[in-house]
């Protein structure tokens, strides 16, 4: 704005937007082939790589509601690089139309109840591999920056750290070794408007 203050809007504001946004990004995918608009097909003269396509959206780390975020929360900024490490992993994964194909992807999925992310939604995840890990990347498009924050907290705010972000997003679990961030790429999730998606890596 001119003026150059944020914009502030609840919660129930940015789901709308994501989901109406999310949705016209879906249906660009009947366009496009097999991998449609996540892979960037169908639009040969935008050529883009499938994670660029899939992983860019309207967000990052600079966007109003992730500065909020980051005002009152405890985190630390990851380099482009740790980001690329779960772009590139997700890359040689199966793909649908706008996300992962999870057909041939073990996965426990985790609904949204009513309202935002409550403590005992954030419990659902204890049986699942992000639990393993004191912390969770989240990771926005190729070349910018990731954000690591507290598991725990993370997952009760994903919502907000994806608002306004069309189609499905990815994130993983991150543990810290020697003083050095290690992501755990395997064990990620998917982010989207129904919920959360959980991969479920062979031992």
């Amino acid at each position: 704005m001119a003026d150059g203050k944020d914009l502030n809007f609840d919660k129930a504001a940015v789901a709308r937007f994501t989901k109406g946004v999310g949705a016209t990004i879906d249906g660009l995918g009947d366009l496009g082939g097999a991998t449609g608009s996540v892979m960037g097909k169908g639009f040969s003269e935008l050529s883009m790589t499938g994670m660029e396509a899939g992983h860019h959206g309207l967000l990052s780390i600079e966007h109003p509601f992730v500065r909020q975020w980051r005002a009152v929360h405890r985190h630390e900024l990851a380099g482009s690089e740790a980001a690329q490490e779960l772009l590139d992993y997700l890359d040689n994964l199966p793909w649908g139309a706008s996300r992962l194909s999870w057909s041939s992807i073990p996965n426990r999925f985790i609904p949204f109840g009513e309202g935002d992310p409550q403590p005992d939604w954030v419990e659902k995840f204890s049986s699942t591999p992000l639990k393993r890990h004191p912390l969770i990347m989240v990771a926005y498009a190729p070349g910018r920056e990731a954000l690591i924050g507290e598991s725990d907290e993370v997952l009760a705010d994903i919502d907000v750290l994806y608002a306004g972000s069309p189609g499905a997003r990815y994130f993983c679990g991150a543990d810290i070794s020697q003083g050095s961030l290690i992501p755990v790429v395997a064990d990620f999730g998917e982010f989207s408007d129904e919920g959360v998606r959980v991969h479920l890596p062979g031992d």
